[in-house]
C-alpha cells in the first residue's frame, strides 16, 4: 500500500501551521513588550493574569516582578507561604509596593518586617468596622 500526499494538501498545512502563534514565537518576545502588555491588564486581576502567563508560556521573559507589587492575602496560610517565599529573597521584597491583608496573625507581623520598600499598607480590622455597622 503506498502513502500519497498531493501538493495541495501539504500547502495547506505549510500554511495553517505558519499562520498560527506558537509559543516558540512567544517566548522569544522581549520582557519589555510583556511589561508594556501587562501594564494595560486591570489591577484586580494582574497578578492572577501575569501567573496564567509565566504557566502558559514558561520560557517566556514575563518580568516576575509584577506578581509582587501589589499582594493581597486573604488567609493566614498565604501569609506563612509568601513570608517562606520573601525571607531570602531581596529583589522579590523590593517589588512589593501594594500590600493588602483581610487576616491578621503573627505570620504578617513577620512578613511586614522584611518588606523594606511599601508604599501602601491597607488593612481590613473586620466586618463589624464598616461604617454601615456603626452604632450611633
Amino acid at each position: 500500500m503506498s502513502h500519497k500526499v498531493s501538493h495541495s494538501t501539504a500547502a495547506v498545512a505549510t500554511t495553517s501551521a505558519a499562520s498560527l502563534p506558537s509559543a516558540v514565537m512567544l517566548d522569544e518576545l522581549p520582557a519589555e513588550l510583556y511589561s508594556a502588555i501587562i501594564s494595560h491588564l486591570p489591577a484586580d486581576s494582574l497578578q492572577q493574569d501575569v501567573l496564567a502567563l509565566t504557566r502558559t508560556i514558561p520560557r517566556s521573559p514575563v518580568p516576575l516582578h509584577h506578581l509582587f507589587e501589589r499582594i493581597r492575602l486573604k488567609h493566614a496560610q498565604q501569609a506563612v507561604a509568601l513570608y517562606s517565599r520573601l525571607r531570602n529573597a531581596t529583589d522579590e521584597r523590593n517589588w512589593v509596593k501594594v500590600f493588602s491583608v483581610v487576616t491578621w496573625t503573627v505570620a504578617v507581623v513577620n512578613l511586614l518586617g522584611i518588606l523594606p520598600r511599601i508604599s501602601s499598607l491597607l488593612l481590613f480590622v473586620g466586618p463589624n468596622f464598616a461604617p454601615e455597622s456603626r452604632v450611633s
